[in-house]
C-alpha cells in the first residue's frame, strides 16, 4: 500500500450512515442499467459486478465509470493483455481460480494464535480464534492474549490481494462491509504459509498485523475506492468501481467516452472532445502521475474527504500534488518525522522500498532535464507480465533511445566489454538498491555511480565487484571518469574490507537483505567468483529479522556445495544457530586456501580471519528497520 496514513490501530474518521438497503437498491438499479447500456454480460470468469448480499465492498461504477468489461467491446487486444496482467489480479473475489493457497487442513500460526484452513467446494474457510473479535478488541486495553477462553469461530475467506509473489486473504467482519486480514500470508513460489510479521521487514517481536482492506488497500488495489465509514456505527460501507487495477485506473472514467462513441456511430459523425485519457500522449509530468498515483509515498491532504469519497485524482486532470502530499525525501512535511523518512529513504535521498518508483523517477535528471516517463520503458499492454517492460527495454536500448551517442562507444564509456554485464547501463545507473518482497529491486532514481563518505546506500560498482572495497571503487571512478570521490578514512573498515562483506556483517537489516540478495545475482558471482561468500552469508541464518534469513538461505543455496542445504528460516533459535555452524563447516572443509592474503575478504594466511569477522559482527547496526512495502 502506498498511502502511509492508514494506521487502522487508531479510530477512523467516519462519514454519515448509508444503510446497506439503500446501497443494495442502488447496486441493483445500476446493474439493470448496465445490462441495457452494455448489452450482453461478460462471462462469469470476468464478471466482478457485486450483488448486495455478497460481503465486502460493493462494486458500483457510479455516474462516471463503466468498468473494464465495457472496454472489451472495442479494445479486445488491450483487454486481453490487461486481463493476463498482475495488475488485474491484484484484488479478486475468493474463488478456485483466484486463491493460490491449497486450504487443505493446514494449521497456520501467528504469535500465539493458530488457525486451521480448509475448503468446502468452491469456498474457503478459517477455523480458530475469532479474528473479528480479536480485531475489535485490539485497540482496547484488554490483553487479548491473556483471555483464557477466546471465542472460536469459522469464518469465510471472501477476497484475495496479490497473485504474483505473496497472497493475502480477507475475511468478512461484523462492521458493515469491512474486510479484516488473516494475519498469515501465502508465499506462492515457496508454496508455504508464513506469519505476516515474518513476511515483511520490520523490527522482530512486533504484534500480529490487523489490517482493514477498506482503509489500507482500497486507494491503490481497486479502481475508484470509496471507504464510506459511518460515524455513528463505526462501520464501513465501502464501494469500488472495480476490484484490481483496471482500465479506468489509468485511462480515467470511461462512461462519457463510451456514450460519445456510440452516439457518433449512430450519427456517423466524428467524436469531438473525447475525455478518455491515453497516458502515452500526456505531457511527461501528467504521464508519470498516472503511475505515481499508486507508485509513490503519499499522505492525503484531507483525511475526512478520503474516508468519505476516496481520492479525487483522475489521470490527465490536475496535478497529483494538488490532492495529496507526495512525500519526497526533502519534503518539509516529511521531515516532521525523521524515523518515517528513514523507513523510506537512504540518507542520500534515494528511495529504498520497491513499489514507490515515482519518487525515484521524479528525482532523476532524465525526468527533470529530459522527457523520460514511466512509459519510456514500461507498457501494460505490449509487455511481459512480470515487470511490465516494453519490448527491448530489458537491455541498453532502454537508455540508447535517448542517449544514442553512446551506441557505438559503449566500451569507451563503460571500460567493460560491450557485451558484458558491466556495459549494461542500468547495472551502473539503476542498481538494485531498493527492497521489497524478499529481494532487491532496481532503483528508479537514475544516478551516476560515485563514492560518498557516510552514504548508507549500496554502491553500484560493488554490487558486481562484491569482493572489493570502496577505496578500490574510488580508484577506478577517479581514473576513468575524473571524479573526486569522498574516500573513506584509510583506517576505517570501509577502506579495508569489501563493501558487500561489511553490509552482510555489520549493516542494518535493509543493507543485510540487499547484500544477501546480491550474492545470488549472477553478474556478481561472475565478477567476483562464487567461492568466498558462504562464511559471510552463514551468520544471517540466525539474523533477528526473518526476512533477512529468508533472503540469505535462498542465496546460500545458489552457491557450490549448498544446493540442498537443509534449513527453515522460521525455525527455532537452536536450529538456526546449528545451521550457521553447519554452513561454516561445509565451507571450511571445501574451501581451497588461497596462496596470498585477501584482507578485504578477511583472509589471513589463506584462511578466514575469524577474530576480525567476530569483531566486525559485534558492530552490527541493530537500529529498528521498518520498511512499509
Amino acid at each position: 500500500m502506498s498511502s502511509i496514513n492508514t494506521n487502522t490501530q487508531k479510530p477512523y474518521f467516519r462519514p454519515q450512515f448509508l444503510g446497506p438497503l439503500v446501497l443494495g437498491i442502488i447496486a441493483v438499479l445500476a446493474g439493470i442499467v448496465a445490462i441495457f447500456v452494455l448489452g450482453d454480460a461478460p462471462p462469469v470468469s470476468d464478471q466482478t459486478r457485486n450483488t448486495p448480499d455478497l460481503p465486502g465492498p460493493l462494486e458500483d461504477p457510479g455516474d462516471d465509470y463503466i468498468s473494464s468489461s465495457a472496454c472489451r467491446e472495442c479494445h479486445q487486444n488491450e483487454h486481453q493483455s490487461w486481463h493476463r496482467s498482475y495488475h488485474r489480479q491484484m484484488t479478486q473475489r475468493a474463488s478456485p481460480e483466484s486463491v493460490k493457497a491449497p486450504f487443505a487442513g493446514e494449521l497456520v500460526t501467528s504469535g500465539n494464535r493458530s488457525w486451521r484452513l480448509f475448503r468446502e467446494g468452491d469456498r474457503f474457510f478459517v477455523e480458530g480464534v475469532d479474528l473479528d473479535w480479536e480485531f475489535s478488541n485490539y485497540e482496547s486495553e484488554l490483553d487479548i492474549n491473556a483471555v483464557p477462553n477466546p471465542p472460536i469461530s469459522t469464518q469465510e475467506i471472501v477476497m484475495t490481494t496479490g497473485s504474483h509473489h505473496l497472497q493475502q486473504y480477507w475475511l468478512e467482519s461484523s462492521k458493515g462491509r469491512e474486510l479484516n486480514n488473516l494475519p498469515v500470508v501465502y508465499h506462492i513460489a515457496e508454496g508455504r504459509w508464513m506469519p505476516r510479521e515474518s513476511a515483511f521487514m520490520e523490527p522482530p517481536g512486533g504484534p500480529r498485523h490487523f489490517k482493514v482492506w477498506n482503509v489500507n488497500c482500497i486507494a491503490c488495489h481497486a479502481v475508484g475506492g470509496r471507504p464510506k465509514i459511518n460515524h455513528v456505527t463505526q462501520s464501513l460501507y465501502s464501494e469500488v468501481v472495480e476490484f484490481g487495477i483496471a482500465c479506468e485506473a489509468c485511462h480515467g472514467p470511461g462512461r462519457s467516452h463510451v456514450d460519445l462513441h456510440r452516439l457518433a456511430k449512430e450519427s456517423r459523425k466524428p467524436v469531438q472532445d473525447d475525455p478518455i485519457v491515453n497516458p502515452a500522449t500526456l505531457p511527461k509530468e501528467q504521464a508519470a502521475q498516472v503511475c505515481g498515483q499508486c507508485h509513490s509515498v503519499f499522505e492525503e491532504y484531507d483525511r475526512f474527504a478520503f474516508m468519505d469519497q476516496g481520492l479525487s485524482f483522475r489521470p490527465g486532470r490536475g496535478r497529483l500534488e494538488d490532492e495529496r502530499h507526495v512525500l519526497e525525501w526533502e519534503h518539509p512535511h516529511f521531515w516532521k518525522n525523521k524515523e518515517m523518512s528513514s523507513n523510506y529513504y537512504w540518507n542520500d535521498g534515494t528511495m529504498r522500498i520497491g513499489g514507490r518508483e515515482y519518487c525515484g523517477l521524479t528525482a532523476s535528471p532524465c525526468f527533470q532535464n529530459g522527457e523520460m516517463t514511466c512509459l519510456s520503458c514500461h507498457s501494460l499492454h505490449n509487455s511481459d507480465p512480470n515487470d511490465q517492460l516494453a519490448p527491448q527495454m530489458d537491455g541498453n536500448e532502454a537508455c540508447l533511445q535517448c542517449h544514442a551517442d553512446f551506441r557505438n562507444r559503449i566500451t569507451e564509456h563503460t571500460h567493460h566489454a560491450a557485451n558484458s554485464t558491466g556495459s549494461l547501463c542500468y547495472n551502473c545507473h539503476m542498481p538494485h538498491t531498493s527492497y521489497a518482497l524478499f529481494k532487491a529491486i532496481r532503483s528508479h532514481r537514475i544516478v551516476t555511480p560515485t563514492v560518498t563518505a557516510g552514504a548508507d546506500r549500496p554502491n553500484a560498482c560493488n554490487q558486481c565487484h562484491g569482493d572489493k572495497t570502496l577505496n578500490w571503487t574510488a580508484d577506478y571512478l577517479e581514473r576513468w571518469y575524473d571524479q573526486k570521490p569522498e574516500r573513506p578514512d584509510p583506517e576505517s573498515d570501509d577502506a579495508q574490507v569489501a563493501r558487500t562483506v561489511l553490509h552482510l556483517l555489520k549493516g542494518n537489516a535493509a543493507q543485510r537483505a540487499i547484500a544477501a540478495w546480491t550474492i545470488s545475482w549472477q553478474p556478481m558471482r561472475d565478477a567476483s567468483g562464487p567461492a568466498w561468500q558462504a562464511p559471510f552469508l552463514a551468520p544471517l541464518l540466525n539474523d533477528p529479522y526473518p526476512t533477512v534469513r529468508f533472503v540469505a538461505i535462498r542465496s546460500l543455496r545458489k552457491l557450490p556445495g549448498f544446493e540442498n542445504f537443509d534449513y527453515d528460516f522460521m525455525g527455532g533459535q537452536d536450529e538456526r544457530v546449528t545451521a550457521v555452524r553447519r554452513a561454516t563447516d561445509i565451507w571450511s572443509n571445501s574451501f581451497t586456501a588461497v596462496e596470498s592474503d585477501v584482507p578485504q575478504l578477511l583472509m589471513k594466511g589463506g584462511f578466514l580471519d575469524e577474530q576480525r569477522l567476530r569483531q566486525i559482527m559485534s558492530e552490527r547496526d541493530d537500529s529498528p528497520i521498518d520498511l512499509p512495502e
